[in-house]
C-alpha cells in the first residue's frame, strides 16, 4: 500500500466517522494531495509560541 493510498483510506473512514455523527470534514481529499494548497510550516516552536501569545492576547510577566 502507498502512502496515498493510506491517507486516502484514513481519510474515507474519517469522513464515515464524521457523517455518522451528523458533523463534515472541512477538506477535500483533492486538496490535501495538492501540494500547492500544502501549508508550509517553517516556524520554530517560539515562533508558533510568540504567534499564539500575540493573537490571545496574552500578557506575559
Amino acid at each position: 500500500m502507498t502512502i496515498n493510498e493510506a491517507v486516502y483510506r484514513n481519510y474515507l473512514t474519517d469522513t464515515l466517522y464524521y457523517y455518522v455523527h451528523n458533523q463534515a470534514l472541512n477538506v477535500r481529499f483533492a486538496d490535501l494531495m495538492d501540494d500547492k494548497k500544502k501549508k508550509q510550516r517553517n516556524k520554530t516552536g517560539d515562533e508558533i509560541v510568540a504567534d499564539l501569545v500575540k493573537n490571545a492576547g496574552i500578557v506575559l510577566r
